[in-house]
């Protein structure tokens, strides 16, 4: 399910955009861009989760499991996870690089977008609309 409404939300925030800019100049506040600066960054970002989601069981080392009754070591139980653990990686590095292009601390975006629409009415938006998690209520 999070896989599906990561697609949706990717796909509509991209369309949305796509009939602001044919028909306005100036920057997309309408729609899901109105509730996240970059809602088609949050819809990847769920469909990762859910990929990771849905391939979770998988990534459990059933190999590695303990007999009914015995118990476990510390290091039984992370081994078992560690394909799970190293997956969940995947959606962290991406929210990190996401996050860093959202912000400016790792592209110039932030200061071209400002140059290209800078004006009150814009500098309001990005104070008050979050950058990619959606500010709901």
């Amino acid at each position: 399910i999070l896989y599906v409404i990561g697609i949706v939300l990717e796909t509509t925030a991209d369309y949305q955009k796509r009939m602001f800019k044919a028909e306005n100049t100036g920057f997309c506040n309408v729609g899901l861009w109105s509730i996240s600066q970059h809602p088609n960054w949050f819809g990847n970002l769920l469909i990762w989760a859910g990929i990771l989601i849905m391939n979770a069981p998988a990534l459990v080392d059933a190999s590695a499991m303990v007999a009914v009754g015995e118990k476990a070591s510390f290091f039984e139980i992370v081994w078992r996870y560690r394909r799970l653990a190293l997956a969940c990686l995947s959606p962290m590095f991406i929210f990190y690089l996401f996050n860093g292009q959202a912000d400016g601390s790792l592209t110039t975006t932030v200061e071209l977008a400002k140059g290209k629409y800078g004006s009150p009415e814009y500098e309001k938006y990005l104070a008050s609309v979050p950058k990619i998690f959606p500010k709901l209520f």
